[in-house]
């Protein structure tokens, strides 16, 4: 089940507690969604295979089909990886995410 399948579902659920006489409020109806989300979290790696590449030049952290981790740019103008290796080597790509300014002790 895809990620957009289990968001209908889930939604599907709720549906009724909308209307003038609210069983839930807004504020846990928010509250249950956020809940939901934390279980179901978004998988932020794309598919090369389904045609899904980067949207815009920069760095991206890359799984190779050996499925060794790098990091890669990608130029959107020629759709391409920067790579001094075959453009079918990178099976998996995902944005690099932000590390927090101030590390926990």
């Amino acid at each position: 089940m895809t990620r957009e399948e289990k968001i209908k579902e889930a939604a599907q659920k709720y549906v009724g507690f909308i209307g003038v006489e609210d069983k839930i409020s807004l504020k846990d109806a928010f509250k249950i969604g956020a809940k939901w989300a934390d279980e179901y979290p978004a998988n932020s790696w794309h598919s090369v295979a389904d045609g899904d590449l980067p949207n815009k030049d920069g760095r991206y952290l890359t799984l190779h089909t050996n499925g060794i981790p790098c990091i890669h740019a990608f130029n959107t103008q020629y759709r391409r990886w920067v790579i001094n290796a075959y453009q079918s080597i990178v099976k998996y790509w995902m944005e690099i995410p932000q590390l927090p300014k101030k590390c926990s002790q």
